[in-house]
C-alpha cells in the first residue's frame, strides 16, 4: 500500500571503515516542483471558483502530473497575478479563499478538496472499546495554539473582521490575520472570518493525533487505516472512567 509517492531530491552516502555504509534518500512531494515555479510576467485571470483557477494556473505552466480538483464554492476575482509570485503561494491562496485543502495525495496526485467537498461520513472510527479500531495513544492541545477570538481576512474586495467578544474579555485578544486572499466579494470574506471565530474562538480540548499498532489488527482494518489521506474525516471515541 503506497503511503507516500514523491521525488528524491538528494542522496547522502556516508562511508564507514567497517563497510557498513549508509545511503540516505531525502524525499519531497510534487509541491517541491510547484515551489520552484514563479510567474515570469503579469498573468490575467477570469472570475472563477478555486478548482478551475488552480487548474488554469497549472495549465499555464504545462504541469503534466495528475490532479484531482474539486470545483469549489468561493468566487475568486478577476485579479491579475503579479510578476514573480511563487506558484505554490498562489495556489494555497486560492484554496484558503474557500477554506479548502490543497495537498498531494499519497499516490502523488495534486488534490484540492473544497470546504463542502469532504465526505460527512467518517472513513474510520478509532475507539478505546469495541466500537472501532483500537488505538494505543492520543495527543491533544488545550492551549492558545488554536485560540483565535478575533480574525481579519483580506482580499482585493476588502477586509472582513469577526470577533468573539466574550472570549476576548475572558482571555484577551488572540488575533488571526489572513492576507492575500482572492475572494471577489465581501459575503465570502464575511463567511471566512466568522467561520474561523466559530471554530477557534474558545479554548477546547482538540485531539490532534492518534497512534495505532497495526500488529493484531485484521487485514480490513489495516487497509482502512492505510487508505486514510489528508482531508478525510475520522471519528474518535475516548471514554473516561472518572470525570
Amino acid at each position: 500500500t503506497p503511503i507516500f509517492t514523491g521525488l528524491v531530491t538528494d542522496w547522502d552516502v556516508d562511508y564507514e571503515l567497517d563497510t557498513r555504509d549508509r545511503a540516505t534518500a531525502f524525499c519531497t512531494d510534487e509541491l517541491t516542483l510547484l515551489s520552484n515555479i514563479r510567474f515570469t510576467e503579469v498573468t490575467p485571470t477570469v472570475e472563477q471558483t478555486p478548482g478551475p483557477r488552480i487548474q488554469a494556473v497549472l495549465d499555464n505552466f504545462s504541469y503534466s502530473g495528475n490532479s484531482s480538483l474539486d470545483y469549489g464554492n468561493a468566487n475568486l476575482g478577476e485579479y491579475d497575478i503579479s510578476f514573480d509570485i511563487q506558484l505554490t503561494d498562489y495556489v494555497f491562496s486560492a484554496a484558503s479563499s474557500d477554506n479548502g485543502n490543497f495537498f498531494v495525495a499519497a499516490d502523488g496526485t495534486l488534490t484540492y478538496v473544497s470546504r463542502y467537498g469532504r465526505d460527512p461520513v467518517s472513513e474510520v472510527t478509532l475507539a478505546d472499546d469495541t466500537t472501532g479500531i483500537r488505538y494505543s495513544a492520543l495527543t491533544n492541545v488545550y492551549g492558545d495554539e488554536l485560540l483565535y477570538n478575533r480574525t481579519a481576512v483580506t482580499s482585493p474586495a476588502g477586509t472582513s473582521i469577526a470577533e468573539n467578544t466574550t472570549s476576548v474579555e475572558s482571555f484577551g485578544p488572540s488575533v488571526l490575520v489572513i492576507n492575500n486572499l482572492l475572494n471577489a466579494n465581501m459575503p465570502d470574506l464575511d463567511w471566512l472570518a466568522t467561520n474561523y471565530v466559530d471554530l477557534y474562538g474558545e479554548p477546547i480540548v482538540r485531539f490532534t493525533g492518534a497512534q495505532v499498532e497495526l500488529a493484531g489488527l485484521g487485514s480490513s482494518d489495516i487497509a482502512d487505516l492505510l487508505d486514510i489521506d489528508l482531508a478525510d474525516q475520522v471519528s474518535l471515541k475516548k471514554t473516561f472512567g472518572v470525570g
